[in-house]
């Protein structure tokens, strides 16, 4: 890491310096909601829902990402070090908006005494999906990816790191992906979706530190893994968040990760299966 040059940071496409401020002030709230995890007796975040401060939050972490698109970035992936490219950028938006949305189901479902915005999170997780490939398949078209090459699982390492390393951290980047959208699903309250928002929001401040020679290519997988590993943290600390028990829970997630990664299961297939056990559950709850 070399902080010496961090004064890079400041730069002329945000003159009123809105995203940095709505950047700190996210950084601050992830680092109070740790807080909160650490001295609550129960572990959890703390967030209530129906709380008016919870939309404030929402619309603070929603205005982020959205004004990171006034940020020129290189048009075409940089292949040897992991920076915001087009196509990462968009994703970023789209999966932390989807767990902004989760949140704000959790909201309206309180403050109107209701289940029926909870049972959105199932179109939400398809709305993602469909989202995030749309995005790649444009830039296919644009000739802006090669075949074969994926968002995270093409992600640059530092030169001369092992096949057996790369395919072990993609393969936890994969599983992670996979228990972040099941943590949209089968959730009870705001705290997991925002959980996995942490590494979402984080990435691309990560990405941005590596453009600006702060981090290291090594030094951005070291954290981005550090910050996903928040969450399994979190999930063994709070075991009462979730619509399903933890043994059903983990043994979906085994049955999903073998099917998609080992026999190669079609992603739309299984989320089908994912969110027709969440709506049976949340009817019956």
């Amino acid at each position: 890491m070399r902080i010496s040059n961090a004064p890079r940071l400041i730069g002329h496409e945000d003159p009123f310096h809105l995203h940095k401020i709505l950047g700190v002030s996210s950084l601050g709230h992830f680092g109070y909601r740790i807080f909160q995890c650490v001295q609550r007796p129960d572990h959890t975040l703390g967030f209530v829902s129906g709380d008016p401060w919870l939309l404030v939050w929402i619309a603070v972490h929603a205005a982020l990402s959205g004004t990171s698109l006034v940020f020129a970035i290189p048009a075409n992936r940089i292949r040897k070090l992991p920076m915001i490219w087009p196509e990462f950028r968009l994703h970023s938006i789209l999966f932390a908006y989807r767990s902004l949305a989760a949140m704000l189901c959790f909201w309206a479902d309180a403050y109107y005494a209701t289940r029926l915005f909870s049972y959105g999170r199932g179109a939400l997780v398809f709305a993602t999906l469909l989202g995030a490939d749309a995005v790649t398949a444009y830039y296919r078209r644009q000739e802006k990816l090669k075949p074969g090459e994926t968002t995270m699982r093409s992600m640059p390492f530092p030169e001369g790191t092992s096949a057996a390393v790369i395919k072990s951290v993609n393969f936890y980047y994969s599983v992670s992906q996979v228990l972040a959208t099941m943590n949209i699903l089968f959730t009870t309250n705001a705290n997991r979706p925002f959980a996995v928002l942490f590494p979402i929001q984080l990435a691309a401040f990560l990405m941005t530190l590596v453009r600006k020679s702060v981090l290291s290519a090594g030094e951005w997988h070291v954290a981005y893994g550090a910050a996903l590993g928040v969450n399994y943290v979190y999930a063994g600390l709070v075991a009462g968040e979730g619509t399903i028990p933890m043994a059903q829970y983990w043994s979906l997630a085994s049955a999903f990760v073998f099917s998609r990664f080992v026999l190669n299961v079609n992603k739309y297939w299984l989320w089908m299966w994912m969110v027709g056990i969440f709506w049976s559950r949340i009817r019956a709850i």
